[in-house]
C-alpha cells in the first residue's frame, strides 16, 4: 500500500482521488484503518485541504520511493507485464 508523507522541500504533485464520507461513518471508517496509515490534512492543488490518507515516518525506513508515478495507480500500471 503506498503511504504519503508531505514533504515541503519537494514540488512534486500527485494525482489523488477525493471522496466524501458522511461525518457520522467517519469514527467507524477510522477503527478501521491499520498502522502505519494514518488521516492528516492534504493540501489540494488549488490551495484548499482535506482530510486524506497520510502513513507514518518511521515506517517508511528503506520503503519504495514512487513519487515520480505520480500517484498509486501510475505506479500500478508500470508493475504490469
Amino acid at each position: 500500500r503506498p503511504g504519503m508523507v508531505r514533504d515541503a522541500s519537494s514540488e512534486a504533485s500527485l494525482e489523488l482521488e477525493v471522496w466524501s464520507m458522511p461525518l457520522a461513518n467517519f469514527g467507524a471508517f477510522m477503527v478501521q484503518i491499520a498502522s502505519p496509515l494514518c488521516i492528516g490534512t492534504v493540501v489540494l492543488e488549488d490551495g484548499s485541504s482535506v482530510y486524506g490518507f497520510l502513513c507514518e515516518s518511521d515506517p517508511l525506513k528503506g520503503a519504495e520511493e514512487i513519487t515520480a508515478f505520480n500517484g498509486w495507480r501510475n505506479y500500478l500500471i508500470s508493475k504490469q507485464p
